[in-house]
């Protein structure tokens, strides 16, 4: 994994997996299917290193555009559950998800995380943290720039919309991103990206959390 970040980004100061995470705790994370990733300080350009990465009119305008452009540089657990999974039992997120006071529609499986605020989504991912001993760990959606890296790094390609951390106020209302990949099987990963209130709930809409330790030893 280091390996192919170093290939990738071009850099060589990556950060190394937790010695901890082996064995049981391993074990634990895989059957969560949860895989780390290193991601380094890096900030992306269009023109040079994300080609695919392409910001509508929306991400345009706001200005925190550079910094949704960045990588922090950090160890990560990153969510590889199947789409097909995310309505139903299978979804490792689905008791904890129906556990929670979400209001949305009663034709949504309890347990789905379609029909799910994007605002909503950092609860979300603290309480399946927890549930997982692993409240310890700063919990969230993935950016929509960890979701590309992600996409080109390990093959991740999901075309269903996702909700993304990234956000931004405009006359007061708090926006938030979500997108997917629109990419043909035979090109590098392409992302759709736009917003919508983050108060908002749709039923083709999911989440995908991302975990990141505080400290690497």
């Amino acid at each position: 994994m280091q390996d192919a970040c170093r290939g990738w980004f071009g850099l060589e100061d990556i950060p190394a997996i937790p010695k901890f995470l082996s064995g049981e705790t391993l074990t634990k994370l895989l059957k969560a299917n949860l895989m780390s990733a290193t991601f380094p300080n890096f900030s992306f350009s269009e023109q040079t290193h994300a080609p695919g990465l392409q910001f509508d009119s929306v991400l345009r305008a706001i200005s925190g555009l550079e910094e949704s452009r960045r990588l922090y540089s950090g160890v990560y657990l990153v969510d590889f559950t199947p789409v097909a999974d995310f309505a139903t039992p299978r979804d490792p997120m689905y008791t904890t998800i129906a556990s929670l006071a979400i209001k949305r529609s009663s034709e949504t499986p309890p347990g789905s995380r379609f029909d799910i605020p994007g605002e909503d989504w950092g609860m979300v991912s603290m309480a399946y943290a927890d549930s997982l001993d692993l409240g310890w760990l700063e919990g969230r959606l993935e950016r929509a720039i960890e979701f590309y890296a992600i996409s080109n790094l390990f093959g991740r390609r999901y075309r269903t919309l996702q909700w993304f951390a990234d956000s931004f106020t405009r006359l007061g209302v708090r926006h938030q991103l979500y997108g997917n990949d629109v990419t043909p099987a035979s090109r590098e990963p392409q992302l759709m990206i736009d917003s919508e209130v983050g108060n908002a709930a749709y039923p083709n809409v999911a989440g995908r959390p991302i975990f990141r330790f505080p400290s690497v030893q």
